[in-house]
Parts: structure tokens; sequence; C-alpha cells
């Protein structure tokens, strides 16, 4: 199955599930339970939901399919950027300066918070917090970059544009030409994050079922929950699937799943490290309009990731195994990094991010009962994101004041149109994306 590509093995999961190691013991919904809140989802957000919610008082359970942190959370390419929305000249011309402030305080806050997490929860997930850089492979885009970095300085963030100094001497790569540095930030390892949330999850009192896949939902008062082996009833009831369907449909309407893809080089010897010129270590996450995500793990691997993304049909999600998308992955390994030719590519995955019409997480709450709630759509940047809506569905759920995230919550937004128009359309616009980074690529090739 391989040998038509440079992967030595392809994971199931993630390259980052394949190395955690899990002590705590795992329990399947077998039989009935009664919660006060039932969170659907194991990842970032659900159990950062579930730890403030229980945190409140509420007895509360989270019901995972599979295991903790192997949906899209697990799969992440670890990196914690600063981020206003997917464009932040979009984002200040949808939501105008007041709301991107808003934002923008919500932002500093979940990053953060992901540091604070780790701290508490005593795991290592080896964080580093080193910020990452925005940077273009291209100098046509400086100016570009120069506006970003202006508009997150005016909502306090601090960011640098890169100097002659920054750009030589080996302290980014050669093919990084222009960019600014993040104040804020790092990277870290994504499963060994979700599994730290697990851990404060149930030291904070929430019982976690994994292996306990939802597969009905009867709606009321009182909400009936239904898995392979077990009921769960539930006074409230939280959709944290993100990417992944969730069983009432919520989501089909207000985000659209995509499918991204990442790889991971054997690990560098220091003589490979020192020709690649990445003293800094700066995880870099580059101006294309589908970004590239570049970063060194701590065991002097190169990660790449993201470059393409894919969207399914209906409720069918594109292959994990794209054979033209690893092959697209590795080609900008060997251009970003020509000064390493021998250095083989180890493993590569697949995992999903949910995108939203106005590409800003979507939380809210529905039903004719008003008791069930979720929270979504982190648009390719949620590791500190994903974390704090699980705080703000627990402000929406206690009917606490919510500050800054007021804007964020039920607000109106186009609505994701059916099939076959909504393949369509973002089928249409994700090769449009491509076509225009493709020429920035050109552009790269002749430079060197």
């Amino acid at each position: 199955m391989l040998s038509h590509l440079p992967l030595k093995k392809f994971c199931e999961v993630s390259f980052w599930d394949e190395a955690i190691s899990r002590s705590r013991v795992s329990r399947t919904l077998l039989g009935g339970e009664s919660f006060e809140v039932v969170v659907v989802g194991g990842g970032i957000t659900g159990l950062s939901a579930a730890r403030e919610l229980s945190l409140e008082g509420h007895k509360v359970a989270v019901l995972e399919a599979g295991y903790v942190g192997n949906g899209a959370s697990g799969r992440a390419c670890g990196q914690i950027a600063i981020d206003l929305g997917t464009n932040p000249e979009w984002t200040l011309g949808m939501f105008g300066r007041e709301k991107t402030g808003a934002y923008a305080e919500i932002l500093k806050s979940a990053i953060a918070d992901v540091e604070k997490n780790i701290q508490q929860s005593g795991y290592d997930c080896d964080f580093t917090n080193i910020p990452n850089v925005m940077g273009a492979v291209h100098s046509s885009h400086a100016k570009k970059l120069e506006k970003f970095c202006t508009i997150y300085n005016e909502f306090g963030f601090d960011c640098q544009m890169l100097g002659q100094s920054d750009l030589s001497g080996g302290n980014l790569p050669n093919s990084i030409k222009c960019g600014y540095k993040e104040p804020i930030g790092g990277s870290l390892d994504p499963a060994k994050y979700c599994y730290a949330m697990s851990i404060l999850a149930e030291e904070s009192g929430v019982t976690i079922f994994e292996n306990s896949r939802v597969e009905k939902v009867i709606e009321g008062k009182t909400i009936l929950i239904k898995t392979k082996n077990g009921v769960v009833s539930a006074d409230k009831l939280v959709l944290a699937c993100n990417a992944f369907a969730d069983p009432m449909g919520v989501s089909r309407s207000k985000i659209v799943p995509l499918s991204v893809s990442s790889l991971v080089s054997e690990p560098l010897t220091k003589k490979q490290l020192d020709a690649v010129g990445w003293s800094s270590r700066h995880p870099i996450h580059t101006s294309h309009r589908v970004i590239e995500n570049l970063r060194l793990t701590p065991r002097n691997r190169i990660l790449v990731g993201t470059k393409k993304a894919r969207v399914g049909f209906g409720s069918r999600a594109p292959s994990d195994f794209d054979r033209q998308c690893f092959r697209l992955l590795e080609n900008t390994f060997r251009e970003r990094f020509p000064q390493i030719p021998e250095v083989k590519i180890d493993k590569g995955w697949t995992g999903r991010v949910a995108m939203s019409t106005d590409f800003l997480p979507v939380v809210g709450n529905v039903s004719r009962q008003g008791n069930v709630y979720y929270g979504a759509a982190y648009c390719g940047h949620g590791l500190s994101m994903s974390g704090y809506v699980g705080k703000i569905i627990k402000k929406v759920v206690c009917n606490q004041n919510l500050g800054h995230a007021d804007f964020l919550v039920n607000r109106k937004m186009l609505p994701v149109p059916p099939e076959p128009f909504r393949w369509l359309a973002v089928t249409g616009l994700l090769r449009g994306m491509s076509f225009l980074d493709h020429g920035i690529d050109r552009k790269a090739r002749k430079y060197f």
C-alpha cells in the first residue's frame, strides 16, 4: 500500500497517538446512567466543557466514540498560534473593530489557558513557549504580512516583522523570505494535551465513557442518549464533536468539515539540523491561502502539515489515505528543506478541521427545550480556542455573563447550503485557493 509513497508508515490515528502512554483506566457505558449534563465528544472542547461544568457543581459525563483524543484534537499539528480567523483583514471587515477586539481578548485568554491547563494537570505535553512565525516563501507576500502585523498590533499583540538577522544566520529555514514573529503561543504534543485535559476533567469529578458511540438522541425535558451498550438520561446535552458528525445533525448547516493531512520526517542528526538552519526553533505557519504548518518536534523530526484541504460529499468524509495529498506534502518538505535530500519521510496521518462560513468558532444552544448546546469550527487553529469554547459553553449552560464572547454565541451567519451545493461551493473555493498557492510556490521555485 505504501510502495508508491515516501511514507514508511501511515498512522490510523496520528504520529502523536503512537507515542503516548496512557495510565488512566478506560470505562465503557454499560446499562443505564443518569447525569445532569452529558457531553458528546472526548476532544479538547468536550473535556474542557465537562470540567468547567463539573467545577460549577453539575454531575457530568463525557461520551466518546473511541478514546480520549483520537478524533480531531489529537491529530493536529500542535501549533498554538494567534489567528483572528483565517485572515485578520476579513475578520475586521466582517465584524468591525469592537467585535474583532473582543475576539482578540478571547484569543489571548485562550492561549494563556493552554499553559495553565498543562501546569495544573502535571502531565508533560512537550510544551514549549517558543512563539510561532507567520512566514512567506516569497517576498511578494511581504505587504500582505505587514498589513496582518499592523492589524494584530492594533489589538495589542505586539507582533514584530522579521528583520535580516532573523532571516539569515541559521535562525529560520532559508525558504522563509519574510514574515512576523508572534509574541505568545508555542507548540505541544496534541495527543498528550488531550490526555492532560482528561486528567483535569476526571479530577474535577467528570465521568468519562470511552468506546461509547452515541447512536440515538431522544429530545425532551429529559434527554435520552443511547449507545450500543447503554443509555444515559440528562437534563442538558453538549455536542462537542467539531468536524465529526454530531448525532443530532445540529452542525450540518453551521460548519463544513474538511480533511487535512500531515507527515513527519525521521529524526535529524545534529549535522542535518545545522544544515537546515532553524536554530530559533520557531514553529511556522505560512501565508498561503491553505496554510503550511512547519515545525520541529522535541526529538528533532520535521513536521509538514495541511497544504491541501479536502471536502467529502454529504456525510461521507474523504479517504484518510490520499496518495496525491501525501505526495504534495512530501514535495513541500523537499522544497522547504532542500539542504537535507537524504532525510526520509517516516510517518503520515490525516485529521479533520471544521470551518464556519465566517471563519470564527460557532457556539450556541438549540432544541425546543433549549437544553442542547454546541461548540465547533476552530478553522484549523483549534488547540487554544477549542479549550476556551468549553468555558464559553459552560457560561451559556449556566446562564452566566459571557463578557467578550457575547457576540459569538447564537450569532447570525450565512448557513451552509445543502448538498450538492455545499460540495460544489467548497470544492470550487478550495481549488481556487490551491491555484493561487501554486502560483506563489512557482515564484518560490524560480527564486531558488
